[in-house]
């Protein structure tokens, strides 16, 4: 149905092109237009995207679009979406892609994902793996983001409190006050 454009009655135009859908699989209003826009994705993550709506998202289109179907999914409220993206990233953080997972989950409320990659960052001490990458974080992450895995490590010894002050002494919330810290 999808795939043919049998009896669709509404045009999706998405990045690089457009995708012939139905309205009732879409769940649109009768009265609504008989186009969509969703210029903010690529034409082949709209295209995973309606295909996820239709229930037939094979993993191969998932995976390379999880991120562009993350922001779909926020977007349009699609709760089912964002906790599959969840469940697919959490299984593969690792050092290389801790800090911008842990950057996903506080953008998209994923509270599994950012428990996950604050345990590797902190507990298991993967902070030390990746130091420009940190520090990298520590300038251009989400300062409130900063905070708390700063505040995290502090609980954690002796050892990564002194590293940590050594390396990050000049950083500070860029909205709260040096003394609220």
């Amino acid at each position: 149905m999808l795939n043919n454009g049998t009896f669709s009655d509404i045009l999706v135009n998405a990045d690089g092109g457009s995708i012939k859908a139905h309205r009732a699989v879409l769940a649109l209003k009768e009265n609504e237009q008989s186009m969509v826009d969703i210029s903010d994705m690529s034409l082949e993550a709209c295209q995973a995207f309606i295909a996820y709506i239709y229930g037939c998202i094979p993993g191969e289109e998932f995976l390379p679009h999880r991120s562009e179907l993350v922001s779909a999914a926020d977007k349009y409220d699609i709760v089912e979406l964002k906790n599959m993206y969840e469940r697919s990233m959490t299984d593969d953080v690792d050092n290389d892609n801790v800090l911008e997972r842990l950057q996903i989950a506080h953008q998209y409320g994923l509270s599994t994902l950012k428990k996950v990659c604050m345990w590797l960052l902190v507990e298991f001490l993967r902070i030390y793996d990746i130091p420009d990458d940190f520090r990298e974080f520590i300038g251009k992450g989400d300062p409130d983001l900063v905070a708390e895995v700063m505040q995290s490590c502090r609980g954690q010894g002796y050892r990564l409190r002194c590293w940590l002050q050594f390396i990050y002494q000049n950083w500070t919330h860029p909205v709260l006050k040096k003394e609220d810290h």
